[in-house]
């Protein structure tokens, strides 16, 4: 089965993933032309509310940058000035690796209320 590329007019989003190094620090790679979907949500705890919003981040294999990104759950993605922890990465693909599925949560939503 051949699978295409997910098309480059879909892929105009960026951010910035935060990975732990040995060394105690991190190491921040600007992750480019993938397709990001974000769910805002308010999880409302009677006399508060928290901002719970979700981010579905879409790296196409052929077209997003850098090619060979790895990615895994507990890393960081800073995305509209934002933090989010990865929570899933799910590769896809027919035979060989197409696309890589990564769901994210937002660190530190604002109470409101």
């Amino acid at each position: 089965m051949n699978i295409k590329p997910i098309p480059r007019e879909l892929l105009g989003d960026s951010f910035t993933l935060v990975s732990p190094v040995k060394s105690g620090g991190t190491e921040r790679t600007e992750i480019n032309n993938v397709r990001i979907e974000r769910v805002n949500s308010v999880a409302d705890y009677t006399t508060t509310a928290r901002d719970c919003t979700e981010l579905s981040i879409w790296f196409d294999c052929t077209n997003s940058r850098p090619l060979g990104a790895e990615f895994s759950a507990g890393q960081r993605a800073e995305y509209m000035g934002e933090e989010y922890e990865l929570t899933e990465v799910r590769e896809l693909g027919a035979g060989r690796l197409h696309h890589i599925r990564i769901k994210a949560r937002k660190i530190n939503g604002e109470y409101i209320g």
